[in-house]
């Protein structure tokens, strides 16, 4: 679950079959999502916890503020992780988070945050 740089991961992980996997498996991609977005669909989630698996990939969207296109303060964006961490705990037996993937057209300030985040991260 998680932004559009999951977009067309259904079609990697489906390939998996192939491979004569047994497990099922289900992209679920927002573009433009952030870590509040996510976090609330993963409260929406029905799941039985014991044979569900999480892997979340968020965070870009969070870095660059929406309004007046300032950058969102790191301690916010980490607390939004935190919340999202925890809901996620309530719906999956393991969960994976993947660090935000630097962009190649962003500005060096957005790929300072995105380095200070992945440094500060300890959940």
């Amino acid at each position: 679950m998680g932004d559009s740089q999951l977009r067309n991961m259904g079609t990697i992980i489906s390939n998996r079959k192939k491979y004569n996997s047994k497990k099922k498996s289900t992209t679920i991609c927002y573009p433009g999502a952030n870590t509040n977005f996510i976090c609330d669909r993963i409260e929406e989630l029905k799941s039985d916890k014991k044979s569900t698996d999480l892997t979340i990939h968020v965070g870009g969207n969070d870095i660059r503020n929406t309004k007046g296109n300032t950058f969102t303060p790191t301690e916010e964006i980490l607390e939004s992780y935190k919340r999202m961490i925890e809901a996620a705990k309530l719906k999956a037996r393991s969960i994976i988070i993947v660090g935000i993937i630097p962009r190649r057209f962003e500005s060096y300030e957005w790929q300072s945050r995105v380095r200070a985040l992945h440094s500060l991260a300890n959940f």
